[in-house]
């Protein structure tokens, strides 16, 4: 019974750990690419957000009505570097 008790919590504890990688992961790329924004309008130059990006913040678009705001990217392909 406490093999089973012990079977099932790490069970549930591995579900909610993967369940919430993604939610994580997108929590902290929205919070990197508003300082590559911030960087790159203090510096004036493109900064990418992560050192293996291939794009980088080019304009901020605001919603006054909400208060929202939105980092758009350039736009690259995903075909490889020369």
């Amino acid at each position: 019974m406490n093999r089973l008790i012990l079977l099932l919590a790490t069970t549930f504890a591995t579900v909610l750990a993967v369940g919430l990688w993604i939610p994580f992961k997108a929590l902290v790329a929205q919070e990197l690419l508003e300082l590559a924004w911030a960087e790159s309008q203090a510096r004036q130059q493109e900064t990418r957000p992560w050192p293996w990006a291939d794009t980088w913040p080019v304009a901020r678009l605001m919603v006054p009505e909400t208060g929202q705001s939105l980092i758009c990217l350039l736009y690259t392909s995903p075909s490889p570097r020369d």
